[in-house]
């Protein structure tokens, strides 16, 4: 059944993608490129500086994902390489593809020159997913629970729920059980072929705090980006942030592509104009997942030059 399933995720991602276009499609033609231009002039410059402050911050504190995962594997390696690998890694994957395959490879690369095996590397990136998961949890369930949040009836998400209250609790419950779970096993856990065990306790509030740190930064950079209202709150925002990246994570499209500005786009529109709205989108990829990638890129060709270079000077002697 589940090897069924699968077979059907990229037919299912790819139809997700196609009604996601189809919707900004019909969104963005009312607007001429100047209209969307003249949205731009709508919020001060103070703002759009300080969200790219925010950007920067958001790339530093997802470093500290890996760095916990080094402790959590007893590894030890300098912040800053750990650093310089985590960043290559988030840069690539939040592009390229939403998977493991990505980051782990790009880490990999970074952290084998590095002395780091490869089993410790893809322990790495699933702890670091792991974690991401949690405090994505953790700001989500504050959201839907305080904010009484809902779908609204024209949203058709491949989340099979009906309250998004319901899936608050549902998060709540899974953290309490996990940190239970840190506090009562301190031994290996061996699941089918798989042995591990899971992190202390204080290890694992690290893992909560550095997630919501990240969410609520990188949720704060969209809200910077868009334009003012009283009526959308940060609370209520981050958890339709949280949904947005929750569905495009769900369709595995590379950083969910289409699929998370529609998702923001269907719920803030009852807010404010749709123009200024997918304005704000625009300029949150180029902030968020592009300007990191043009860095990330000319880090790793730095990287190879420098590798490369010492290779044949070595082999010179």
């Amino acid at each position: 059944m589940r090897s069924r399933l699968k077979k059907f995720l990229p037919v299912i991602s790819l139809l997700l993608f196609g009604a996601a276009v189809y919707i900004l499609y019909g969104e963005i033609q009312d607007y001429s490129v100047q209209q969307l231009l003249d949205h731009l002039k709508l919020l001060p410059t103070w703002q759009y500086l300080f969200a790219l402050v925010l950007v920067i911050c958001v790339y530093i504190t997802l470093t500290f994902y890996d760095r916990l995962a080094f402790a959590y594997l007893n590894e030890k390696l300098p912040w800053r390489k750990i650093a310089f690998g985590s960043f290559l890694g988030y840069a690539f994957s939040h592009n390229i593809s939403p998977t493991l395959l990505v980051g782990g490879s790009m880490r990999y690369r970074i952290f084998s020159t590095m002395g780091i095996s490869g089993l410790s590397v893809t322990n790495i990136v699933a702890f670091t997913a792991l974690s991401m998961w949690i405090g994505l949890m953790a700001v989500s369930s504050a959201s839907f629970l305080f904010k009484s949040m809902s779908i609204p009836d024209y949203i058709d998400l491949p989340i099979p729920i009906v309250s998004l209250q319901t899936l608050g609790w549902i998060f709540l419950a899974a953290l309490i059980v996990y940190f239970v779970l840190t506090t009562l096993i301190t031994g290996t856990v061996q699941f089918r072929e798989r042995v591990f065990h899971f992190p202390s306790t204080k290890l694992a509030f690290g893992q909560l705090s550095v997630s919501c740190m990240d969410w609520i930064l990188s949720s704060a950079v969209l809200f910077l980006l868009l334009p003012p209202t009283s009526e959308v709150s940060y609370i209520y925002f981050i958890g339709i942030y949280a949904i947005a990246f929750m569905t495009g994570l769900m369709t595995q499209i590379p950083g969910g592509l289409g699929v998370f500005e529609t998702i923001i786009l269907l719920f803030l529109i009852p807010f404010m104009e749709s123009g200024e709205i997918l304005t704000s989108l625009i300029l949150f990829r180029l902030y968020y997942f592009i300007f990191p990638l043009i860095v990330a890129t000319v880090l790793l060709i730095a990287f190879e030059w420098r590798k490369q270079n010492k290779i044949t000077i070595i082999s010179s002697d």
